[in-house]
């Protein structure tokens, strides 16, 4: 009996070891932990489930519609468009959305999302707080801030710094970071006015927001 039990105990040690040691490669960013090295689906579900995220539905998404990796694109490792979809409150921001898609052939992370913002593929946010947003301007440049900080820290300086688009619809700035690894964007965009469309399929107004803060990671 008493073998038995150590043994389990092991196992257990071992298994929490490798957990450990596994989550290695996730930085704290703006209260959240971001992978900076590729690793594999299971590492990643791990890990949501350890920090108590809420999985959500998944939806086929094509990621390969991107202006931002279109030159990686003939070279990128085919990944499956049904991503792993995380919604977590760990950042007093907003709820931070982490989108995981990973590799057919070896269940490796290739592209990352996250957004701190209020998209909700659920549809549940109402359209008044989504209005909220264009008041804000301040608290998302100071997030955008925040969060380019801190990669910079890691990361070094990035090869395209600040660079800017505004018109009379929308604010657009974003960071990038190019390594012989992986791919780093940083974004925020900011609508000044918000566009109201009825669905016709779910008979319901709708205000489809771009506001919001996105990090996108490609592992090469």
């Amino acid at each position: 009996m008493n073998k038995i039990l150590i043994g389990n105990n092991y196992r257990m040690r071992l298994g929490l070891i490798t957990l450990i040691l596994s989550f290695t490669n996730l930085y704290v960013i703006a209260q959240q932990k971001i992978l900076l090295e590729a690793t594999n689906l299971k590492t990643i579900i791990a890990y949501e489930d350890s920090i108590g995220s809420d999985s959500k539905k998944s939806i086929l998404f094509n990621p390969y519609d991107d202006n931002d990796f279109i030159e990686l694109f003939s070279k990128w490792h085919k990944v499956n468009n049904r991503a792993f979809i995380y919604s977590n409150k760990n950042d007093n921001f907003y709820p931070n959305l982490h989108t995981w898609y990973y590799s057919d052939k070896d269940s490796i992370i290739r592209l990352v999302l996250y957004n701190w913002d209020l998209r909700n593929i659920d549809l549940a946010t109402s359209n008044e707080e989504f209005k909220k947003q264009t008041t804000r301007f301040d608290e998302y440049k100071t997030k955008y801030t925040e969060v380019k900080s801190k990669l910079t820290n890691l990361l070094g300086t990035p090869m395209q710094n600040d660079l800017e688009n505004e018109n009379n619809y929308e604010y657009l700035i974003k960071s990038v970071w190019d390594f012989k690894d992986k791919k780093v964007v940083l974004r925020l965009i900011f609508d000044k006015q918000i566009k109201e469309v009825y669905d016709e399929f779910i008979k319901k107004t709708l205000i489809y927001p771009h506001t919001g803060i996105e990090m996108k990671i490609v592992f090469k």
